[in-house]
């Protein structure tokens, strides 16, 4: 995992205090797997507030514009973070 997928990990896990392990973190790759995982973790269904929060983290992070980042957008093949 590169830097910036480690400090957007650290971002989400602090946001909603949970930890996140590396071995679930390499197959996150996407903002709705990482909001479904945020869920699964806090014993809850999926919901849409999650899954902007996790979209806005991404944005902050990987400084890509809000608008750019779909709920499935890969973050390594669509987004070009490495």
């Amino acid at each position: 995992m590169g830097l910036e997928v480690v400090e957007f990990v650290q971002a989400v896990e602090e946001e909603f205090g949970i930890k996140i392990k590396e071995t679930d973190a390499e197959h996150l790759i996407t903002p709705r797997k990482v909001a479904d995982y945020v869920a699964f973790c806090l014993g809850e269904t999926p919901r849409d507030d999650i899954l902007r929060r996790v979209i806005q983290i991404a944005s902050e992070q990987f400084d890509v514009p809000l608008e750019q980042i779909l709920p499935d957008h890969d973050f390594v093949k669509d987004l070009g973070v490495g």
